[in-house]
Parts: structure tokens; C-alpha cells; sequence
């Protein structure tokens, strides 16, 4: 079985490996099924993102097939990178899903930035309140992520100010669809995830997800990730046995310390991404005063 990484030449002096109509660059990022390239349309000069598959194993098919139904699902909202467009090439047993790109910087860069800190309170309710909607567009549309972690939000430039792109749909549960795939990072799971009686349906990954997300916003707001571990082994058990009030009186901002509160509960009582979105939390002063006027 040829890996993902074999599909594509980088030896010094070779033209990059053209698929379709896109010529393939700079490896972007690779996991355990895939590696993600950049790339670009040989006609127009687009930049896109390519996430190549293996289609030697199942398990491969069946997580790329997944993530093209996710992804055409969700592809209509502009703050997630969406489906561009789907080639398989049999000579090269390979499956080459492409999509939009979203830039290099993710939101772990920024919170890598402000070590101890975080962000300034205005960025992590404008960040936050997107990604939140985000989630709870992709969860109307019966996708659920399974793998909301920094890394896979990516962070672009708009109209000056930072917005949020969810991207790797690779772990995504479908409602629906049969639930049998593999949830995302350890580091970004639930308690209830670690469970041996817990299944991955599709209401149980959206809490998932609004953990995720409750996660990534607790990073933006304090710049450091709250559970201790030598390895990922000892992390979980400190998710598993941690409590999250001690935890969360590190946060200041008291709306944003309810919500925060709210997305890390227990599941069931576990705030959606929707109902965290909508409770105001993460609304600057402009979208509390147009609410007060009754126009927001």
C-alpha cells in the first residue's frame, strides 16, 4: 500500500505532481489516514487544500467517504472550509478530496502567542461567538465535527479583524449515518467520551463538539490548556476526575465564565453550541446595546 505521502514528488529539480486540474505544493499538515497539501488550480491560480487518502484499506474508504458527505453537507456556510471538488485516481490508489484553503495560521498559533495570558477579551467573545455558530450551523445541518480542537480552527483575515474557519471534517459523525467512526484528539474529548458504555451518536458528538468548543474558548481567554499529564494517558484522567469550577475561576469575565460553565458541564446538562452562541456571552458591547434596542 502506497502511503499518502508517496502521491507526491518534492525532489529538487521535478515539477510538483499535477492530479486533475491542480498542481500539488507544500505538504500542510498529515495524520494517521491522510496528508493535506496545498495546492493550485492549473486554470484560474485558485489556492485549495487537498487532503489525500489511501484507498488500499477500508478503514481509509470509509473515513473519506464520511468526511465527503460532511463536507457537502456543510459546504454552503462560508465559515467552514468547504467541498471544492472530489477525484479518484486508481492508478495511483489514491482518493484526493479538495477544498477551500483556509491560510496557515490556526487558532493555536494565536493562543500560542499569549502564553499565560490570552487574548484580549474582545477577540476571544468575537472568535468564540463564530466558532460557536459555526458549530451549531454544521449541527442543524445534521453534521456533527468530532474533533474541535485549535489546531483544526483556522484563523483569517476579515474586513481587519480575525475570523474563524472550522476545517477536518475526517472524524464527523452524520445523522443518520452509521456511527462507526473514530472521535478526534483525546486531548479535546469529553469525560463521557472515555466511557466504555458511550456511543458516538450523533447527539452525543455535538455535545462533544460544544466541549471542544468550550475548550478552545477556556485556551483563548487564559493562553494555556487546563489539564496536566506526562502522557495523553494521564491527561484523560485528569478530564475524567477533574472539576471545572475550580478550573473556570480562573476566567474573569463572568458572562463568559457562565457559558464557559455551561459548555464544560456534564452531559447531558451540557450546553449546545446554539444555546451558548445565543446566551450573549460572547457579544461585545455593540450587539448587547442593539439587543437592548430591541434591533439585534
Amino acid at each position: 500500500m502506497l502511503s499518502s505521502t508517496s502521491y507526491v514528488c518534492f525532489d529538487e529539480g521535478h515539477e510538483a505532481q499535477v492530479i486533475g486540474e491542480y498542481r500539488i505544493g507544500d505538504q500542510l499538515g498529515e495524520g494517521s489516514f491522510a496528508t493535506v497539501y496545498k495546492a493550485e488550480h492549473t486554470t484560474t491560480g485558485n489556492n485549495v487544500a487537498v487532503k489525500v487518502f489511501g484507498t488500499a484499506s477500508d478503514e481509509s474508504v470509509s473515513m473519506s467517504d464520511r468526511e465527503v458527505v460532511a463536507l457537502r453537507r456543510v459546504s454552503s456556510l462560508k465559515s467552514v472550509s468547504r467541498f471544492v471538488d472530489l477525484i479518484d485516481d486508481a492508478s495511483l490508489a489514491g482518493r484526493f478530496i479538495f477544498m477551500d484553503y483556509a491560510g496557515t495560521q490556526s487558532l493555536q498559533d494565536l493562543v500560542n502567542a499569549h502564553p499565560h495570558v490570552g487574548l484580549p477579551v474582545a477577540e476571544v467573545r468575537r472568535i468564540g461567538r463564530g466558532l460557536l455558530e459555526t458549530l451549531a450551523a454544521c449541527h442543524a445541518k445534521g453534521v456533527a465535527h468530532g474533533d474541535v480542537k485549535l489546531n483544526n480552527v483556522m484563523i483569517t483575515p476579515s474586513h481587519r479583524r480575525p475570523s474563524p474557519v472550522l476545517i477536518d471534517f475526517g472524524s464527523a459523525v452524520i445523522d443518520g449515518g452509521d456511527p462507526d467512526g473514530e472521535l478526534g484528539a483525546p486531548a479535546f474529548r469529553p469525560p463521557e467520551s472515555f466511557m466504555e458504555d458511550w456511543e458516538p451518536t450523533f447527539n452525543a458528538a455535538c455535545l462533544v463538539d460544544a466541549w471542544g468548543a468550550g475548550l478552545c474558548i477556556y485556551c483563548m481567554a487564559t493562553g494555556a490548556y487546563p489539564f496536566e499529564g506526562d502522557s495523553i494517558y494521564d491527561v484523560i484522567r485528569a478530564i475524567t476526575e477533574a472539576d471545572m469550577t475550580g478550573i473556570l475561576d480562573t476566567i474573569a469575565d463572568v458572562p463568559l465564565r457562565a457559558m464557559l460553565a455551561g459548555l464544560l458541564a456534564p452531559a447531558p446538562t451540557r450546553w449546545t453550541a446554539g444555546r451558548a452562541a445565543a446566551s450573549g456571552a460572547c457579544d461585545g458591547w455593540t450587539r448587547k446595546l442593539a439587543r437592548v434596542l430591541g434591533c439585534g
